[in-house]
């Protein structure tokens, strides 16, 4: 299964309203109220429920949110080391997994973007966006790594830069004594870069030999990009949508707010890919797309999951007990 959990924040909307470095912090406030109203502590009830309907081996997570607080005023960088967690996405889906009797356990966690913010009422705001895969009690884990991408976007605007940093995350998994890898990836938005990072992202499904499951949000729809599904084959990949999925696959993205009934699913960029040597995919489903999926707040409306469904597929086969690397010599 593959998810991206959605930080919470549209940030499209600091484009809109950031006009100087001065006037930031109560930018930074507006956007941070979106964090309240889309309260992942109440759709992780609704995503833990979508879990728990098909109890998938491996879950891929994208956009897995850390966020942390620290008090101050707000251009003081003393206290940089001080902030305090406020909604840790991983905590808090771990524990509404626990309360439906599921002991997923975390295999791998890769940090992408760590981005620390001033604001006016509440000192600084830091934000951890993360990859994380979680693993049933089936699997044992063998060796896990995380990365970020070489390439990488910076952004310029009005006085502010920043790096916009993606990567990925990888586990050597094993069940019943058969071996295969995870890779779990999100991708950036910029064409030129995401286009680079999906030659890094085959270049590591490359090296090592072990059957390779990649799954995440590669915001790029293959449906549409006949160099994509032409690079993923060359590399011995399966997409799992079209070859055992049914129906409509988008999985991107509902409009702001999450409130709003319509569907924007148009577009299939959240992907399972799967070594054809090794494996066959006997089913794909699409999750969290359908009204009675949404989540519902203590105010009575309800709410999409995520700005993205979730992908689930069955993969049936038999990958060899010992190969003889699971990486290579990098990555």
């Amino acid at each position: 299964m593959t998810w991206n959990l959605f930080v919470g924040v549209h940030f499209a909307d600091a484009r809109k309203e950031y006009r100087s470095i001065w006037t930031l912090p109560q930018t930074v406030d507006r956007l941070f109220a979106q964090v309240a109203e889309n309260d992942f502590r109440v759709r992780a009830l609704a995503l833990a429920r979508e879990i728990d309907a098909r109890r998938p081996d491996v879950i891929c997570l994208q956009e897995v949110a850390l966020w942390r607080r620290a008090a101050g005023p707000a251009f003081d960088a003393r206290a940089l080391g001080t902030f305090v967690a406020k909604q840790d996405f991983l905590a808090i889906l771990k524990t509404a997994l626990r309360g439906r009797g599921l002991a997923y356990r975390v295999a791998a966690v890769g940090e992408n973007e760590d981005l620390r913010v001033p604001s006016l009422r509440r000192g600084r705001i830091r934000l951890t966006d993360r990859n994380a895969i979680l693993i049933s009690e089936q699997i044992r884990v063998v060796e896990s790594r995380s990365g970020r991408f070489a390439a990488q976007r910076e952004l310029r605007w009005r006085g502010f830069r920043f790096a916009f940093r993606r990567g990925w995350a990888a586990a050597v998994l094993e069940r019943g004594g058969r071996r295969f890898r995870v890779l779990d990836v999100h991708l950036d938005l910029d064409p030129k870069i995401k286009r680079a990072q999906v030659g890094e992202l085959l270049a590591m499904v490359s090296r090592g030999d072990l059957p390779t499951v990649v799954a995440g949000d590669f915001n790029l729809d293959p449906d549409r990009l006949a160099w994509l599904r032409r690079a993923f084959a060359r590399h011995g990949l399966t997409d799992a949508w079209p070859a055992a999925g049914r129906g409509p696959g988008g999985t991107c993205c509902q409009a702001k707010p999450l409130t709003r009934r319509r569907s924007g699913l148009r577009v299939r960029v959240d992907l399972i890919l799967a070594s054809r040597e090794f494996f066959q995919v006997r089913a794909a489903q699409r999750l969290g797309a359908s009204q009675a999926a949404r989540a519902r707040f203590p105010d009575g409306r309800r709410r999409w999951i995520s700005d993205h469904a979730g992908v689930a597929a069955e993969l049936v086969g038999t990958p060899p007990r010992r190969l003889r690397s699971a990486f290579g010599t990098a990555p």
